[in-house]
Protein backbone atom coordinates (compact mmCIF):
# COMPACT_ATOMS: atom_id res chain seq x y z
CA UNK A 1 0.00 0.00 0.00
CA UNK A 2 1.44 3.34 -1.22
CA UNK A 3 2.79 5.37 2.41
CA UNK A 4 1.98 9.31 2.61
CA UNK A 5 5.07 11.29 2.98
CA UNK A 6 4.88 14.79 4.37
CA UNK A 7 6.24 17.48 2.03
CA UNK A 8 5.80 20.89 1.95
CA UNK A 9 4.37 22.59 -1.29
CA UNK A 10 7.17 24.93 -1.98
CA UNK A 11 4.76 27.84 -2.90
CA UNK A 12 4.03 27.77 1.00
CA UNK A 13 7.92 27.63 2.49
CA UNK A 14 6.87 30.80 4.14
CA UNK A 15 4.27 30.82 6.65
CA UNK A 16 1.53 32.85 6.41
CA UNK A 17 -0.18 35.38 9.13
CA UNK A 18 -3.67 34.26 9.67
CA UNK A 19 -6.26 35.55 12.06
CA UNK A 20 -8.87 33.54 14.20
CA UNK A 21 -12.29 34.70 13.61
CA UNK A 22 -14.27 31.71 15.14
CA UNK A 23 -13.97 29.25 17.89
CA UNK A 24 -16.51 26.52 18.54
CA UNK A 25 -16.35 23.39 20.47
CA UNK A 26 -17.67 20.65 18.99
CA UNK A 27 -17.20 18.12 21.44
CA UNK A 28 -16.14 18.02 24.76
CA UNK A 29 -12.81 17.25 23.50
CA UNK A 30 -12.67 18.56 20.51
CA UNK A 31 -12.46 22.59 19.09
CA UNK A 32 -13.44 24.06 15.36
CA UNK A 33 -11.03 27.15 14.44
CA UNK A 34 -11.83 29.70 11.57
CA UNK A 35 -8.90 31.78 10.46
CA UNK A 36 -8.78 33.85 7.83
CA UNK A 37 -5.86 33.92 5.92
CA UNK A 38 -3.41 36.62 4.95
CA UNK A 39 0.08 37.27 3.35
CA UNK A 40 3.14 36.25 5.10
CA UNK A 41 3.72 39.95 6.24
CA UNK A 42 0.12 40.74 6.85
CA UNK A 43 -0.99 42.02 3.72
CA UNK A 44 -4.20 40.91 2.40
CA UNK A 45 -4.95 37.85 0.83
CA UNK A 46 -6.05 39.68 -2.17
CA UNK A 47 -3.26 41.78 -2.45
CA UNK A 48 -1.00 38.33 -2.21
CA UNK A 49 -2.68 36.91 -4.81
CA UNK A 50 -2.67 39.51 -7.06
CA UNK A 51 0.86 39.82 -6.98
CA UNK A 52 1.10 36.18 -8.02
CA UNK A 53 1.71 34.72 -4.35
CA UNK A 54 -1.87 33.17 -3.75
CA UNK A 55 -2.61 30.75 -0.87
CA UNK A 56 -3.32 26.90 -2.10
CA UNK A 57 -4.28 24.07 -0.76
CA UNK A 58 -5.97 20.68 -1.41
CA UNK A 59 -8.91 19.06 -0.04
CA UNK A 60 -7.35 16.62 2.82
CA UNK A 61 -4.13 18.57 3.57
CA UNK A 62 -2.99 19.47 6.64
CA UNK A 63 -1.22 22.87 8.14
CA UNK A 64 1.84 23.94 10.23
CA UNK A 65 0.28 25.44 12.92
CA UNK A 66 2.72 28.29 14.88
CA UNK A 67 1.45 30.09 17.65
CA UNK A 68 3.59 33.23 18.57
CA UNK A 69 6.09 33.01 21.45
CA UNK A 70 5.66 28.86 21.60
CA UNK A 71 8.86 26.63 20.21
CA UNK A 72 6.57 23.69 19.31
CA UNK A 73 4.72 23.56 16.25
CA UNK A 74 1.40 21.92 15.79
CA UNK A 75 0.00 19.97 12.93
CA UNK A 76 -3.86 19.84 12.47
CA UNK A 77 -5.86 19.07 9.33
CA UNK A 78 -7.96 21.06 7.23
CA UNK A 79 -11.46 20.86 7.73
CA UNK A 80 -12.40 23.12 4.92
CA UNK A 81 -12.92 22.96 1.12
CA UNK A 82 -10.68 25.80 -1.30
CA UNK A 83 -13.78 27.28 -2.12
CA UNK A 84 -13.95 28.77 1.84
CA UNK A 85 -10.87 30.44 1.21
CA UNK A 86 -9.79 33.02 2.54
CA UNK A 87 -11.78 31.62 5.85
CA UNK A 88 -9.57 27.31 6.98
CA UNK A 89 -10.91 25.51 9.29
CA UNK A 90 -9.47 23.18 11.62
CA UNK A 91 -10.28 21.14 13.65
CA UNK A 92 -8.30 20.45 17.40
CA UNK A 93 -8.50 17.37 19.68
CA UNK A 94 -7.61 18.50 23.29
CA UNK A 95 -4.05 17.60 23.70
CA UNK A 96 -0.98 18.36 26.50
CA UNK A 97 0.88 19.55 23.40
CA UNK A 98 1.06 23.26 23.65
CA UNK A 99 -0.40 24.32 20.41
CA UNK A 100 -3.56 22.32 21.04
CA UNK A 101 -3.68 23.22 24.33
CA UNK A 102 -3.58 27.00 23.10
CA UNK A 103 -6.61 26.33 20.67
CA UNK A 104 -8.84 25.03 23.21
CA UNK A 105 -7.64 26.99 26.44
CA UNK A 106 -6.25 30.33 24.93
CA UNK A 107 -7.31 31.31 21.73
CA UNK A 108 -9.94 34.03 20.98
CA UNK A 109 -11.29 35.94 18.10
CA UNK A 110 -8.55 38.50 16.72
CA UNK A 111 -5.32 36.50 17.56
CA UNK A 112 -2.92 35.57 14.81
CA UNK A 113 -1.05 32.68 14.18
CA UNK A 114 0.99 30.86 11.64
CA UNK A 115 -0.05 28.69 9.00
CA UNK A 116 2.35 26.49 6.46
CA UNK A 117 0.26 23.68 4.43
CA UNK A 118 2.35 20.63 3.76
CA UNK A 119 0.88 16.45 2.63
CA UNK A 120 0.77 14.75 0.10
CA UNK A 121 -2.79 12.96 0.96
CA UNK A 122 -5.06 14.86 -0.92
CA UNK A 123 -8.08 14.57 -3.17
CA UNK A 124 -9.35 17.28 -5.61
CA UNK A 125 -12.75 16.33 -7.50
CA UNK A 126 -12.19 18.55 -10.34
CA UNK A 127 -8.89 17.53 -11.06
CA UNK A 128 -10.27 13.73 -11.24
CA UNK A 129 -11.30 12.62 -14.78
CA UNK A 130 -13.38 9.70 -14.07
CA UNK A 131 -15.15 12.02 -11.25
CA UNK A 132 -18.73 11.61 -12.93
CA UNK A 133 -18.40 7.61 -12.53
CA UNK A 134 -15.75 6.91 -9.75
CA UNK A 135 -16.89 5.89 -6.49
CA UNK A 136 -15.22 7.18 -3.10
CA UNK A 137 -15.34 6.11 0.36
CA UNK A 138 -13.78 7.90 3.20
CA UNK A 139 -12.95 6.07 6.47
CA UNK A 140 -11.99 8.22 9.29
CA UNK A 141 -11.00 7.59 13.11
CA UNK A 142 -12.12 10.13 15.59
CA UNK A 143 -10.58 13.29 14.80
CA UNK A 144 -9.17 11.33 11.49
CA UNK A 145 -12.75 12.54 9.77
CA UNK A 146 -11.22 15.90 9.63
CA UNK A 147 -9.29 15.75 5.87
CA UNK A 148 -12.17 13.67 4.91
CA UNK A 149 -14.99 16.15 5.83
CA UNK A 150 -13.10 18.46 3.27
CA UNK A 151 -13.00 15.90 0.81
CA UNK A 152 -16.97 15.30 1.41
CA UNK A 153 -17.86 19.29 1.64
CA UNK A 154 -16.01 19.31 -1.86
CA UNK A 155 -17.76 16.68 -3.68
CA UNK A 156 -21.33 17.51 -2.72
CA UNK A 157 -20.81 20.65 -3.93
CA UNK A 158 -19.70 19.64 -7.31
CA UNK A 159 -22.09 16.96 -7.11
CA UNK A 160 -25.06 19.13 -6.76
CA UNK A 161 -23.51 21.31 -8.93
CA UNK A 162 -23.90 22.36 -12.71
CA UNK A 163 -20.96 19.90 -13.12
CA UNK A 164 -21.78 16.89 -11.32
CA UNK A 165 -25.53 16.83 -11.55
CA UNK A 166 -25.95 14.18 -13.90
CA UNK A 167 -22.90 12.63 -12.89
CA UNK A 168 -23.85 8.79 -11.50
CA UNK A 169 -20.57 8.56 -8.91
CA UNK A 170 -21.47 7.69 -5.26
CA UNK A 171 -19.38 8.66 -1.79
CA UNK A 172 -19.45 6.56 1.50
CA UNK A 173 -18.25 8.01 4.57
CA UNK A 174 -17.48 5.83 7.44
CA UNK A 175 -16.11 7.53 10.87
CA UNK A 176 -15.58 5.43 13.50
CA UNK A 177 -14.64 7.16 17.11
CA UNK A 178 -14.68 5.97 20.73
CA UNK A 179 -18.05 7.39 22.08
CA UNK A 180 -20.81 8.72 19.93
CA UNK A 181 -19.96 12.35 21.20
CA UNK A 182 -16.82 12.19 18.97
CA UNK A 183 -18.99 11.58 15.98
CA UNK A 184 -18.61 14.96 15.13
CA UNK A 185 -20.21 17.11 12.06
CA UNK A 186 -23.35 14.57 12.11
CA UNK A 187 -26.02 17.11 11.65
CA UNK A 188 -23.75 18.77 8.83
CA UNK A 189 -22.74 15.35 7.46
CA UNK A 190 -26.66 14.58 7.17
CA UNK A 191 -27.55 18.07 5.64
CA UNK A 192 -25.15 17.12 3.04
CA UNK A 193 -26.92 13.77 2.71
CA UNK A 194 -30.14 15.35 2.18
CA UNK A 195 -29.24 17.63 0.07
CA UNK A 196 -27.18 15.27 -2.59
CA UNK A 197 -28.94 13.55 -5.02
CA UNK A 198 -31.26 11.06 -3.78
CA UNK A 199 -28.79 7.54 -3.21
CA UNK A 200 -25.94 9.32 -4.09
CA UNK A 201 -23.80 9.52 -0.08
CA UNK A 202 -23.75 6.80 2.33
CA UNK A 203 -22.61 7.40 5.98
CA UNK A 204 -22.14 4.85 8.17
CA UNK A 205 -20.69 5.19 12.14
CA UNK A 206 -19.17 2.94 14.52
CA UNK A 207 -18.98 3.56 18.53
CA UNK A 208 -16.16 2.16 19.49
CA UNK A 209 -15.71 2.24 23.04
CA UNK A 210 -16.03 -1.13 24.89
CA UNK A 211 -15.48 -3.56 21.57
CA UNK A 212 -12.35 -4.95 22.79
CA UNK A 213 -13.75 -5.83 25.77
CA UNK A 214 -16.96 -7.32 24.08
CA UNK A 215 -15.84 -9.90 21.13
CA UNK A 216 -19.19 -10.82 20.58
CA UNK A 217 -20.42 -6.80 20.47
CA UNK A 218 -18.63 -6.38 17.22
CA UNK A 219 -19.33 -10.00 15.75
CA UNK A 220 -23.59 -9.32 16.46
CA UNK A 221 -23.38 -6.02 14.98
CA UNK A 222 -21.60 -7.34 11.64
CA UNK A 223 -23.87 -9.95 11.44
CA UNK A 224 -26.86 -7.36 11.78
CA UNK A 225 -25.20 -5.17 9.02
CA UNK A 226 -24.80 -8.59 7.30
CA UNK A 227 -28.28 -9.34 7.08
CA UNK A 228 -29.14 -6.00 5.74
CA UNK A 229 -27.50 -6.44 2.79
CA UNK A 230 -29.56 -7.25 -0.80
CA UNK A 231 -32.26 -4.59 0.99
CA UNK A 232 -32.83 -1.00 -1.36
CA UNK A 233 -29.67 0.84 -1.24
CA UNK A 234 -30.72 4.15 1.33
CA UNK A 235 -33.38 1.89 3.30
CA UNK A 236 -30.74 -0.33 5.10
CA UNK A 237 -32.06 -0.76 8.96
CA UNK A 238 -30.31 -1.17 12.01
CA UNK A 239 -32.18 -1.46 15.41
CA UNK A 240 -34.93 0.29 13.86
CA UNK A 241 -33.07 3.47 12.38
CA UNK A 242 -31.93 4.05 8.91
CA UNK A 243 -28.44 2.37 8.76
CA UNK A 244 -26.78 5.27 6.72
CA UNK A 245 -27.49 7.39 9.44
CA UNK A 246 -27.25 5.25 12.49
CA UNK A 247 -24.55 4.09 14.91
CA UNK A 248 -23.26 0.74 15.56
CA UNK A 249 -22.33 0.95 19.17
CA UNK A 250 -19.66 -1.38 20.89
CA UNK A 251 -18.48 -2.23 16.98
CA UNK A 252 -15.40 -1.80 14.75
CA UNK A 253 -16.27 -0.74 11.25
CA UNK A 254 -15.80 -4.73 10.85
CA UNK A 255 -15.66 -6.83 7.56
CA UNK A 256 -19.47 -6.32 7.34
CA UNK A 257 -19.65 -2.54 7.17
CA UNK A 258 -16.52 -2.42 4.85
CA UNK A 259 -18.32 -4.55 2.66
CA UNK A 260 -21.93 -2.94 2.85
CA UNK A 261 -19.42 0.43 1.69
CA UNK A 262 -17.66 -1.14 -1.20
CA UNK A 263 -21.22 -2.38 -2.66
CA UNK A 264 -22.27 1.39 -2.00
CA UNK A 265 -19.67 2.32 -4.33
CA UNK A 266 -19.15 -0.32 -6.80
CA UNK A 267 -20.66 -3.30 -8.53
CA UNK A 268 -19.62 -6.23 -5.86
CA UNK A 269 -18.91 -8.55 -8.88
CA UNK A 270 -16.44 -6.28 -10.64
CA UNK A 271 -13.14 -7.60 -8.99
CA UNK A 272 -11.93 -3.85 -9.40
CA UNK A 273 -8.91 -2.88 -10.88
CA UNK A 274 -5.07 -4.03 -10.51
CA UNK A 275 -1.64 -1.96 -10.28
CA UNK A 276 -0.92 0.37 -7.80
CA UNK A 277 -2.03 4.09 -7.63
CA UNK A 278 0.34 6.06 -8.36
CA UNK A 279 2.19 9.23 -6.48
CA UNK A 280 2.43 11.22 -9.43
CA UNK A 281 -0.36 14.36 -9.22
CA UNK A 282 -0.68 14.32 -13.67
CA UNK A 283 -1.18 10.35 -13.53
CA UNK A 284 -2.93 10.19 -9.97
CA UNK A 285 -6.33 8.84 -10.67
CA UNK A 286 -5.24 6.36 -13.33
CA UNK A 287 -6.97 4.87 -16.45
CA UNK A 288 -9.59 3.77 -14.93
CA UNK A 289 -12.85 4.59 -12.61
CA UNK A 290 -12.13 1.92 -10.07
CA UNK A 291 -13.19 3.33 -6.78
CA UNK A 292 -10.73 4.94 -4.80
CA UNK A 293 -10.55 4.77 -0.48
CA UNK A 294 -9.23 7.67 1.60
CA UNK A 295 -8.06 6.47 5.18
CA UNK A 296 -7.11 8.63 7.95
CA UNK A 297 -6.94 7.69 11.88
CA UNK A 298 -4.63 6.57 14.44
CA UNK A 299 -2.73 3.22 13.37
CA UNK A 300 -4.61 0.48 14.89
CA UNK A 301 -7.79 1.83 12.75
CA UNK A 302 -5.68 2.04 9.54
CA UNK A 303 -3.70 -1.33 10.35
CA UNK A 304 -7.36 -3.37 10.88
CA UNK A 305 -8.98 -1.19 8.08
CA UNK A 306 -6.17 -2.09 5.66
CA UNK A 307 -6.25 -5.94 6.96
CA UNK A 308 -9.83 -6.17 6.24
CA UNK A 309 -9.69 -4.31 2.98
CA UNK A 310 -6.90 -6.66 1.47
CA UNK A 311 -8.19 -9.79 3.61
CA UNK A 312 -11.55 -10.20 3.24
CA UNK A 313 -13.39 -7.27 0.96
CA UNK A 314 -11.27 -7.56 -2.25
CA UNK A 315 -10.12 -4.09 -2.25
CA UNK A 316 -6.48 -3.66 -4.33
CA UNK A 317 -3.87 -2.04 -2.53
CA UNK A 318 -3.61 0.19 -4.97
CA UNK A 319 -7.16 1.67 -4.89
CA UNK A 320 -6.04 2.91 -0.87
CA UNK A 321 -4.40 6.31 -0.07
CA UNK A 322 -4.06 6.66 3.72
CA UNK A 323 -2.37 9.08 6.53
CA UNK A 324 -1.06 7.61 9.39
CA UNK A 325 -0.60 9.94 12.35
Amino acid sequence: MPGIVRVIDSAQAVPWVASVVGREMLSPSVVQLTLEVQHEDGEELGAAEAAGRPFRFRCGQWVDFYVPGMDDVGGFSLCSTPAQLPRLQLAVRRSRREPAAWVHGSAKVGDTVGVRVGGSFWRSTAADPHAATRGVVLVGGGIGVSPLLGMMREWVAWRCGPGGRDASSVLALVHTAAAAEDLVWRDEVAAMQRGAPPGSVGVFYAATAGADRDEGAARRADEAVAAARGVERGAWTLEGGPLHAGTLHAARPGRAVMELARDFVEDPGSGGGEGSLPQDEAELYGATADPLWYLCGPPALLDDTSATLGGHVGVHPGRVRFERW
